[in-house]
């Protein structure tokens, strides 16, 4: 009794840590189960088939597949999907450490780790043979890193968040945006906090390497497609945007213009490979002279129209807000027959949606002028949480057009750990209340 009387808050922890464990095991095995090893889509042969010269993809992932096939001369790439599980289930543990940092309430964290851990949203990148769910586990590491370095501001902190923005851009061309952001907030802690001045020094020459291999994938992008950015899609992109929006109309050549609109009325207005190939091919045959041309194209139609390309891009932003991200941007689980009833049970956790962002952005900024009026010390946390989603949004809306499940993906580990550190406030605030009463 007196043993149970000292320990019991360690007991109950620890059983409740060991059952969280084994319901994520559980569940996600059960849900791999039923999965083709590995899950092709038509860009993983950008991967697998890699060619640098195209400028498509950076080197990071196709040099992890790579390496499985040269340790394994069998089932090499299943061997890399498995990697893949296993990385996305230590991440889930680094999600709990980081919102137990922020909050300091285990059995809060726990329940928002479990939650986290069983989303098939999640899980259901771990089988794809796509950057997606190391996405995710970068993101996660990002996330923790960032914030032990502004909880601590300490030498070693500082040192691996850098790296984990170096890490990041070399398997996702989209999270250049977190070194960027790292070198953001270090100058800001440079000229508002005293406590990190000396660490935020050491963050940003620890980022050079980063904006080197940017600056060299630009550089090499140029090179060989003809256009300065980290991915040779990006003249596509910019032009999927003109038609979407119909700005591609304001182009001075309205001869061009007629060719472009019998196109794009010919494939429904769809705004597919369909309808940029043969776009792209009215300007060149080769790569290089269609992005150049292409390049100039955009420039041109977007000249003097800035406000209606914004526009385009808000009304897009609060038309998908009621998207749900749910199991696969292809076939979500609730609709396949095959599915097993694991499977069919973990689909009822799709809940979060994309304008669920836009809300736990707007509290996070709250939180950030509270933190600032009260000065306890969070503002750094609230801040980087919503700055960080803002800046996914903001370069995946300006910079893509579709598959809004996939490519903003890397929203959901902000979301939970922003949900939890909101949660916590509130709970703060309802014990002081309880307290003053």
């Amino acid at each position: 009794m007196t043993f149970w009387k000292k320990n019991h808050s360690w007991i109950l922890k620890t059983a409740t840590a060991c059952f969280a464990v084994f319901i994520i095991v559980y569940f996600r095995s059960h849900y791999y189960q039923n999965c083709t090893i590995p899950q092709w889509t038509p860009d993983s042969w950008s991967y697998t088939s890699y060619d640098y010269r195209l400028c498509l993809r950076p080197p990071g992932y196709p040099a992890l597949l790579d390496l499985f096939d040269s340790l394994y001369s069998v089932n090499g790439l299943v061997h890399s999907m498995n990697c893949q599980i296993v990385l996305s289930f230590l991440s889930v543990f680094f999600v709990f450490l980081t919102l137990y940092q922020i909050t300091k309430r285990y059995y809060l964290s726990l329940i928002l780790t479990v939650f986290y851990g069983l989303l098939p949203s999640v899980i259901c990148w771990d089988t794809f043979l796509l950057t997606e769910s190391m996405t995710l586990t970068l993101t996660v590491l990002f996330i923790c890193t960032a914030v032990r370095w502004l909880t601590s501001f300490s030498f070693i902190d500082g040192i691996l968040f850098a790296s984990a923005c170096l890490l990041a851009p070399i398997y996702k061309t989209s999270l250049f945006v977190y070194p960027i952001a790292a070198l953001l907030v270090s100058i800001l802690v440079l000229i508002f906090d005293k406590r990190g001045r000396i660490t935020a020094v050491i963050v940003m020459i620890c980022l050079i390497p980063s904006f080197l291999f940017i600056r060299d994938t630009c550089r090499m992008t140029k090179e060989y497609t003809g256009v300065y950015a980290v991915s040779s899609l990006e003249p596509r992109h910019k032009l999927a945007l003109l038609l979407r929006s119909n700005l591609y109309k304001n182009h001075p050549d309205k001869e061009l213009v007629e060719k472009i609109e019998t196109i794009y009325e010919g494939n429904n207005y769809s705004v597919n490979y369909d309808t940029t190939d043969p776009v792209m091919e009215l300007f060149a045959k080769n790569l290089k002279d269609q992005n150049t041309k292409l390049s100039a194209f955009n420039e041109a139609c977007l000249q003097g129209h800035a406000k209606e390309y914004i526009e385009d891009i808000l009304d897009t932003m609060r038309k998908t807000m009621k998207i749900t991200f749910d199991d696969s941007y292809m076939t979500p689980v609730e609709d396949d027959p095959s599915a097993t009833v694991v499977q069919k049970m973990l689909s009822h956790l799709n809940i979060l949606k994309i304008g669920y962002a836009y809300l736990l952005t707007m509290g996070c900024l709250m939180y950030f002028l509270f933190s600032l009026i009260n000065k306890d010390g969070k503002h750094w946390i609230w801040l980087g949480l919503g700055g960080g989603m803002i800046t996914i949004l903001v370069s995946v809306y300006a910079g893509t057009y579709m598959e809004w499940i996939r490519v903003l993906v890397y929203l959901i580990p902000f979301m939970v750990i922003s949900l939890g550190a909101i949660l916590s406030e509130i709970l703060n605030h309802y014990d002081l209340l309880r307290a003053l009463s």
